[in-house]
């Protein structure tokens, strides 16, 4: 049976980072061959074909947080063999709808790339590299369940590791194919080659780690098909509404500005992305350990696990989005090799929404934890009506930048509903919340934004030892660290107290292993 442990937390927490950092890393090294092979119109070609796929990978992301659940709970209780029929079920379900949607996309493929404004050069090559990337969905949609079943068994780690090999596998075939001319076609094949070998990864592992576990649509049943649809199905309503606004605006970009545009869209979302790396490490373990606690009713444990999350969240995400308010000029100007002023404008208006938006994921974590949708779900028809409001407007006033700001504005507001009305249910007080885990981190890490603006002419004037895109690389990295240095010590003595500082210092050294899930005579999570 797997245990909640604060040092499998802190393991699966660090594996997820590394992951987010080398996918976002790969991709700043392939972004600017493909823009250069293709331009912005190839690139932003190519994110769109993943929109489209997206349509039908809402239904395995939502069921995908049941299986996740299913497995932590079922687990615990070492019923494997009512698991097996759940997960069964489950891959009969979701593949069955992966084999409607892919068909669907096989034979509309034209229309819909012609509908987009996919330049005319760009459409068979388009259509194939579709036809792959389809392909390798219906394959995750099926068999893939495995990645979920390892975060339920508290080893994601497991989960990154092998997340990292497909990503490390696609980004060398692509990278290969795509210098030697083959275009997006070389970029859907090494797609399909890292989805291959991290699927059959994922099967091997489980066998290994849960032998009495199966992974098999043979073991379906009406009662597990009832069961993980009732939850997947209630997942899924929250998939469908965060889709409408996600992937329906890079369409509606795509179809009234062209695929240029979603391009310089695209490359300021992949910054936002980076920006989000460490934040997102630290909440990608919480939905399967606190499924884990919850099932143990242990209130105290729920309690110091979010408080302490939530801070380390709102830490790591104002460093980093402060930075690249700071700096977004100079970043895309390393990465790209090209002013983008337009995806720099982007990065800086989104970047305070980012991190509202971040700090909503820990108690998403604990609601889905619960198998509770009820306020995720009216947060999500809060949120995607009034940024659909917004979208209107900005569609009658005009451009890409009113676009932005809609979007931007509804994730403001229908972020900060949630908080509200999720504090208020858990009765927690918002007021605490907001000055010690929200307001006091944003007066420092704001304070060393601004400082740091205020500084960069008088840093400009300064020659640095190399010349071009590597003095510019230069620039960032010394930035970056003066900045990371100033802006962590300042958020380490002035947001977090000194025991939370002991227990976070306890987690990275090596010592006893603390538990936060079923109880031991081990120090326990409330002790930390």
């Amino acid at each position: 049976m797997a245990d909640v442990h604060a040092r499998s937390l802190s393991r699966n927490a660090f594996y997820a980072g590394a992951l987010q950092f080398w996918t976002i890393a790969s991709r700043f090294i392939i972004t600017p061959l493909v823009i250069a092979k293709l331009g912005l119109a190839g690139y932003g070609t190519w994110t769109l074909l993943f929109g489209i796929c997206a349509y039908v990978s809402m239904f395995d992301t939502s069921f995908g947080f049941a299986y996740s659940k299913f497995t932590a709970e079922y687990d615990r209780r070492g019923d494997y063999e009512k698991l097996s029929a759940l997960i069964g079920s489950g891959i009969v379900l979701i593949g069955s709808v992966g084999v409607l949607g892919v068909g669907c996309i096989w034979i509309w493929r034209y229309p819909i790339l012609h509908l987009l404004s996919v330049p005319a050069d760009l459409i068979d090559d388009a259509s194939s590299a579709l036809l792959i990337v389809s392909s390798c969905l219906l394959l995750r949609m099926s068999v893939g369940s495995v990645f979920q079943i390892l975060a339920g068994l508290q080893r994601i780690d497991l989960q990154y590791k092998l997340n990292m090999l497909a990503s490390a596998i696609e980004f060398g075939v692509a990278f290969l194919l795509l210098s030697r001319g083959y275009g997006l076609l070389g970029l859907a094949v090494g797609h399909l080659c890292g989805q291959v070998i991290g699927t059959l990864g994922g099967r091997v592992l489980c066998w290994r780690l849960c032998p009495r576990l199966h992974v098999s649509p043979l073991w379906a049943s009406r009662a597990g098909c009832r069961e993980i649809a009732s939850l997947g199905g209630r997942f899924q309503l929250l998939s469908i509404l965060n889709l409408m606004v996600s992937q329906g605006v890079r369409m509606l970009m795509a179809a009234l500005f062209g695929v240029s545009v979603l391009g310089i869209y695209e490359l300021a979302n992949k910054l936002l992305t980076l920006g989000k790396t460490a934040s997102g490490a630290i909440i990608a373990p919480l939905m399967p350990a606190f499924a884990n606690i919850h099932a143990g009713q242990d209130t105290e444990r729920w309690h110091n696990l979010y408080t302490l999350s939530s801070k380390l969240v709102a830490a790591c995400a104002m460093v980093c989005m402060g930075f690249l308010f700071a700096f977004a000029d100079r970043v895309l100007l390393m990465w790209t090799g090209q002013e983008v002023p337009l995806a720099a404008w982007t990065i800086r208006v989104a970047a305070g929404a980012a991190v509202l938006v971040l700090m909503t994921g820990v108690g998403t974590a604990s609601l889905r934890g619960k198998g509770m949708l009820r306020l995720e779900m009216l947060y999500a028809m809060v949120g995607v009506p009034a940024t659909l409001i917004l979208l209107v407007v900005a569609f009658l006033w005009g451009g890409y930048r009113a676009m932005v700001l809609a979007v931007t504005i509804g994730q403001v507001f229908s972020a900060a509903w949630f908080l509200v009305a999720f504090h208020r249910s858990e009765g927690l007080s918002l007021l605490h919340y907001v000055r010690v885990t929200l307001l006091r981190p944003a007066l420092i890490a704001g304070s060393v934004t601004l400082a740091a603006i205020a500084l960069r002419p008088l840093a400009d004037t300064m020659t640095p030892p190399w010349s071009g895109r590597w003095g510019v690389l230069f620039e960032i990295a010394a930035w970056g660290f003066v900045f990371s240095l100033v802006a962590g010590l300042g958020l380490w003595y002035g947001t977090f107290v000194d025991h939370e500082r002991r227990r976070l210092i306890g987690l990275v050294l090596p010592g006893q292993r603390r538990v936060v899930g079923p109880e031991r005579d081990r120090p326990t999570m409330a002790q930390l």
